[in-house]
């Protein structure tokens, strides 16, 4: 089963280097406090712990997605034995039961699936999986968060090794998904109008010669859909007004070969009468992350590389809250002796739009060095959540709000 794709082969927007100190800017002295054992002052908000230890199982590593389902936030998590699926039961305290383990094995699926993807659309919740086994992913549904059935097996419907489901966004009247595998598979893109039966948009990584292996983010800004590869040659970026026919609008890491992947594409409108921007933000880059802004013809770099600190070389997650913009980056190992910074633990940078400035919410992962990247950054009831990697304790899930 293929699906016809139409490719315009031509090459959409500029790029410019814009890095003066009155574009992109850090508050200067801006620093993050402890207040007590269990809060943290950003520059911001009060951060608060909801969840620590991976939700009881220190093999959930990596909170990798919230959504919010039927008036209840949903998690999902990386686990090398099989992802989980947890929802609130309660919000204030925040309290938690399972709904999912071990990869859905109790609904009849014997591979155990690590999860990397979660998405609320037309009444329906989706779990994309990832690393199943060599032949394909899959997504599972549910209508009540309770019940879960095999809505998608790419090894079924993909073209060559599909081992993730990354990326999902709705658009029109489809939900869309971005599949592939890195170094060994070809960028896909599937979509759906009911969640049962799909088709493919995208077959080929937009052209075999181009190399792209994986859809790693998909996103809707100025009616169009957007989507972000991986790719060893430096990360593409290419939209569609109608999902089947696609442009490219950066190529080879947005300037930088050494940014392989798009991890993320974000909208960031800070008012109502503000511009918005597509955010990209790319990894892994030696030099340090970066953060990418495109307002529909030219792209223009929105952060310092790495927030000043190389050790952040990867861009992880990001999001809006309020009229700020957040985003957490990934912090490579320590290696002594190589002249970066010794602080352990992820850092989360916010930009504030009344100043201009980057500002951090945490440049240690929480107090916790073991916290070494963040993975998800979610807005839902007046709160920012944000979920880490945890690869010592598990993962753990924070809350910040506005200081009263």
């Amino acid at each position: 089963m293929r699906g016809t794709r139409r490719f315009a082969g031509r090459m959409i927007g500029t790029v410019t280097l814009i890095v003066a100190l009155s574009v992109i800017s850090m508050a200067p002295g801006a620093s993050v406090r402890w207040v007590s054992p269990r809060t943290v002052q950003g520059s911001g908000l009060v951060w608060t712990p909801v969840m620590t230890g991976g939700f009881g199982n220190p093999g959930n590593k990596l909170l990798r997605g919230l959504q919010v389902f039927q008036g209840r936030l949903y998690a999902i998590t990386f686990n090398d034995q099989g992802g989980e699926v947890y929802r609130s039961v309660t919000l204030d305290p925040l309290t938690w039961e399972k709904v999912v383990d071990a990869g859905f094995l109790s609904s009849g699926n014997a591979f155990a699936p690590k999860f990397r993807s979660l998405r609320a659309w037309a009444g329906q919740l989706f779990v994309g999986t990832g690393f199943r086994r060599s032949d394909g992913a899959q997504i599972w549904r549910s209508f009540d968060g309770a019940v879960w059935t095999l809505s998608f097996d790419s090894g079924e419907l993909g073209n060559g090794p599909t081992l993730n489901v990354r990326a999902m966004a709705p658009f029109g009247d489809y939900l869309y998904i971005g599949t592939g595998a890195e170094f060994v598979g070809t960028a896909q893109i599937f979509r759906s109008r009911t969640g049962r039966e799909w088709e493919p948009v995208v077959d080929d990584g937009f052209g075999l010669q181009r190399g792209n292996n994986n859809i790693y983010s998909l996103g809707v800004f100025d009616g169009r859909l957007y989507a972000g590869t991986f790719n060893v040659r430096g990360a593409e970026v290419y939209r569609s007004d109608d999902g089947r026919t696609w442009e490219r609008v950066a190529t080879r890491g947005i300037g930088d070969r050494r940014n392989l992947y798009i991890y993320e594409l974000r909208v960031y409108q800070p008012t109502p009468e503000s511009m918005p921007r597509l955010i990209a933000i790319t990894g892994p880059n030696p030099s340090g992350g970066q953060v990418w802004a495109y307002d529909g013809e030219s792209w223009s770099l929105f952060a310092p590389p790495g927030f000043g600190n190389r050790r952040n070389t990867d861009m992880w997650q990001a999001n809006q809250f309020g009229r700020d913009f957040y985003v957490g980056t990934f912090k490579e190992e320590f290696r002594p002796g190589s002249q970066l910074s010794d602080e352990d633990g992820a850092e989360l940078w916010r930009y504030d739009d009344a100043t201009g400035q980057w500002m951090p919410e945490t440049l240690d992962g929480f107090g916790n060095p073991n916290n070494t990247g963040i993975r998800t950054i979610f807005a839902w009831n007046g709160a920012l959540y944000v979920g880490t990697l945890n690869e010592e304790t598990g993962c753990e899930l924070w809350r910040g709000v506005p200081a009263r």
